[in-house]
Formats: C-alpha cells, sequence, structure tokens
C-alpha cells in the first residue's frame, strides 16, 4: 500500500508526504478531500480508506437516525 511506503521516507516533509499520497488516490476520493479541506496524513488516510472502500461496495455503513429529543435509533 502507498502508505507503507510513504512511512518509509522519514526525511520527507509531512506536506510533501501528504502531496504524494493524495496524487495516488482516484479522482473522486481526491476531490472528496480537497472539499472537505483535509491536512494532516493521517487524516487523508483514514476518509481516503473509507470512501475507497464505500465505492468498492467493501464499507459496511451503518446509519444512526436521531429523533427530537436526542436519542439515537436505527436509521428507518
Amino acid at each position: 500500500m502507498l502508505i507503507n511506503s510513504i512511512n518509509m521516507l522519514p526525511h520527507m516533509a509531512d506536506d510533501e508526504k501528504l502531496f504524494h499520497f493524495r496524487e495516488g488516490l482516484k479522482e473522486m476520493t481526491k476531490r472528496e478531500i480537497t472539499c472537505r479541506n483535509i491536512k494532516t496524513l493521517s487524516e487523508t488516510t483514514h476518509l481516503a480508506t473509507q470512501l475507497e472502500q464505500a465505492q468498492n461496495g467493501l464499507a459496511y455503513i451503518y446509519y444512526i437516525n436521531h429523533d427530537k429529543n436526542g436519542k439515537k435509533g436505527p436509521f428507518n
């Protein structure tokens, strides 16, 4: 995986690692990260993993519906 390769480059600045990681992402994922204004490598990798798993149909997403009293319940 790309993130493992990036972490093996300790001499590279964090913003440079982030740039190279983002360049390797799918366009849709890259756009979403840009729109959300994600600035750290750890946040970017976390969100990118979730987004790409969702695009590939691998993610399990549990929706929670909050009622007017603030109680959580399953999405209906």
